[in-house]
C-alpha cells in the first residue's frame, strides 16, 4: 500500500547559498506556547510545549499529519526550512508546496530523500511523482530545506539536508501549477511523536493586499492556490 509522505524525518535552518527573490518572511520558534493561525489535518494529537510543536499519534496504524503555517497561498519563489528535535519519532515526511492539484518538494522514504513534483493530481494518497533526484540518508536527518526560484519559464530547484546542498537543478518550461500554492510540511508514522523546534519561510503572497477583497470565477484552472 502506497502512502503519501512515507519516510525518515527531517528539518532545517537558514543556509545563505542561493536566496529566493521573495518579499515576505515568516519564522516561528513556538516560544509563545501556541500555534494560533496554523492548520492541522490529522487524527493525531497536536500541541505546543517547551518551545516545540508536538504531533503525537494516538492509534496503532500509520498516521499522517498535514501541517499548514498561517501565511496563506504563495506564488513564484519560496523557501521552507525546518529544524526538528533529534529525539523525534516518525517514519516519513515532506516539505514543499501544495497547489490545487500539484505538489513540489522534498520527500523522505525510508532511508532515501527524493526531490519530487506532481501535477494534475487526482489521488493525493498516490500522486504520480516525477522524481528529479534521489539520495541516501545515512543518519537521522534533523534539518532539511527546500527552495524554488522562477527563471523565465523555468524553475531552479534546490534541496539541503543537514546544512549540505544535496541537489540543485532546473525544471525547464515548468508547469504553471508549480508556481502557486500553500507551503506545507507533513509527517507520517506508526508511533508518531514528532517535535518541531523552528520553521523559517521566505515567500511571495498570492494575494498581495490582504485588507481588500478577493474574487475568483475559476475560469483559469491554474489560478487556484
Amino acid at each position: 500500500m502506497k502512502i503519501l509522505f512515507h519516510t525518515l524525518l527531517f528539518a532545517v535552518l537558514s543556509i545563505p547559498l542561493i536566496l529566493a527573490q521573495t518579499s515576505q518572511s515568516f519564522n516561528e520558534s513556538f516560544d509563545s506556547g501556541n500555534a494560533e493561525g496554523w492548520a492541522f489535518y490529522t487524527d493525531a494529537s497536536v500541541s505546543v510545549q517547551n518551545g516545540q510543536l508536538n504531533v503525537v499519534s494516538s492509534g496503532t496504524d500509520f498516521e499522517i499529519a498535514h501541517i499548514y503555517p498561517p501565511i496563506g497561498a504563495t506564488i513564484n519563489d519560496f523557501s521552507i526550512e525546518i529544524i526538528s528535535d533529534y529525539g523525534s519519532i516518525a517514519d516519513g515526511g515532506f516539505i514543499g508546496r501544495n497547489g490545487f492539484n500539484s505538489l513540489i518538494g522534498l520527500n523522505f522514504d525510508d532511508d532515501t530523500a527524493q526531490v519530487v513534483y506532481a501535477i494534475n493530481i487526482t489521488d493525493y494518497m498516490d500522486p504520480q511523482f516525477i522524481n528529479l533526484a534521489s539520495f541516501q540518508l545515512f543518519d537521522f536527518s534533523a534539518k532539511a530545506k527546500f527552495s524554488i526560484q522562477k527563471s523565465g519559464s523555468s524553475i531552479i530547484v534546490n534541496a539541503w539536508i543537514n546544512d549540505t546542498l544535496r541537489y540543485s537543478g532546473t525544471i525547464q518550461n515548468a508547469p504553471a501549477q508549480l508556481l502557486k500554492g500553500h507551503l506545507i510540511l507533513a509527517v507520517v508514522g506508526e508511533q508518531l511523536n514528532y517535535r518541531m523546534n523552528e520553521i523559517n519561510m521566505q515567500y511571495n503572497p498570492y494575494i498581495t493586499n490582504p485588507t481588500g477583497t478577493y474574487n475568483d470565477t475559476f475560469d483559469d484552472p491554474a489560478s487556484l492556490g
